[in-house]
């Protein structure tokens, strides 16, 4: 009996070693990170008792401790998963504890601030939120094709026949949209109605509006994606069918300097509300690896954060609208060249951002399944 106990201790020492090892690196990073922000980390090797108050001087008078950093908060998650690995593995008492206070170090240092809400909005812009997409980049694929195909299809359209937007949009609709671009119009890209509103009116009703239809597309992704297609496809070809037709009577110029400012930040925003829809709807399509009640509360937090970077960028998008694109003071060369460069830069981050972030994905699983 004590041989076989033996045997089994030297197997977890070998283990343990092998661990120990392979993640050292890990920890080092992550204590020379703590030291950075003004935690004693040497006394991690004193004792597996070692209170935390002793190692962790009061956050206040360390001028120099600021809010975690992205790479802290990286390394703090691998070291959440090594300290589960070491408790499962009944590893040794001392580096489960010193594990363990790495973790609560690392714990008091990204949530100490939550009132920190600029960093927070921060780190959801150029890492949650991209990841979040790229996470889903299938459906951001279905959701392009489901807008930009019949838009593209609709504007040729109705470029060779003129008469075809009556078929999407009534004949005021059509008349009031030839006014809002007439080279005539001295407030390009507003209604009859809205001559007079200021720039900061506008602003207001471009954010009601656009805000509105995504999140339009969003909420019907509740009938199985159903209205999110719809109202995808309508959206695609009513804007295809305005274009088509506004080129072909010759009012190219004013049209394409309006919408050549904002159209990436816009456009693009509907495709992700669109796919945010599709990804609520998708529990009703394909639940696995989770039950369907289980699925359905994973879905609505992964597409909510989806919807809320498509809302800001639709934000983004009405303010370019609203204070560039209808200015006359730019040239149109300008515009286009603005213009250009913002799908490049959407293109960039949206490709780019957030790249190796790690997506609290593990945190959400673990709390539906013990629901």
């Amino acid at each position: 009996m004590e041989h076989k106990k033996s045997v089994l201790t030297d197997f977890v020492a070998v283990k343990q070693s092998t661990f120990v090892s392979k993640y050292q690196n890990i920890w080092q990073d992550f204590d020379k990170l703590c030291e950075d922000l003004g935690i004693d980390m040497s006394q991690l090797a004193l004792s597996q008792s070692t209170a935390l108050s002793d190692i962790v001087d009061k956050q206040e008078k360390k001028q120099k401790v600021r809010q975690a950093s992205y790479p802290m908060i990286r390394l703090y998650r691998q070291i959440c998963q090594h300290y589960a690995l070491a408790r499962q593995r009944h590893y040794s008492p001392q580096l489960v504890a010193q594990l363990h206070q790495r973790v609560m170090i690392g714990h008091q240092l990204i949530y100490q601030n939550q009132s920190n809400y600029i960093h927070q909005f921060l780190t959801f812009i150029f890492y949650v939120f991209p990841a979040r997409l790229r996470q889903h980049q299938v459906l951001f694929w279905i959701a392009f094709a489901l807008f930009f195909v019949p838009l593209i299809v609709m504007g040729l359209a109705c470029y060779f026949n003129s008469e075809l937007i009556y078929s999407v949009m009534s004949a005021w609709q059509v008349s009031e949209m030839e006014y809002m671009y007439d080279p005539s119009n001295n407030s390009l890209g507003r209604e009859m109605s809205r001559q007079s509103d200021t720039d900061m009116m506008m602003f207001g009703h471009y954010v009601y509006n656009n805000i509105s239809i995504d999140f339009q597309m969003y909420a019907m992704g509740l009938f199985a994606g159903v209205g999110t297609i719809f109202i995808t496809l309508y959206n695609g070809i009513v804007i295809g069918a305005v274009a088509g037709h506004l080129t072909q009577l010759g009012f190219s110029e004013t049209f394409w300097s309006f919408v050549a400012g904002h159209s990436a930040l816009e456009l693009v925003a509907a495709v992700i509300a669109s796919a945010s829809g599709l990804r609520l709807a998708q529990p009703f399509i394909a639940p696995y690896p989770y039950s369907r009640k289980q699925a359905f509360v994973v879905a609505g937090k992964q597409s909510i954060q989806m919807l809320l970077g498509a809302s800001f960028m639709t934000f983004l998008a009405a303010f370019v609208e609203a204070f560039w694109s209808s200015s006359a003071l730019i040239p149109n060369e300008i515009k286009y060249i603005v213009g250009i460069l913002l799908w490049v830069l959407v293109a960039y981050y949206l490709t780019m951002a957030g790249r190796g972030y790690p997506l609290d994905d593990i945190p959400i699983k673990q709390s539906v399944n013990t629901e």
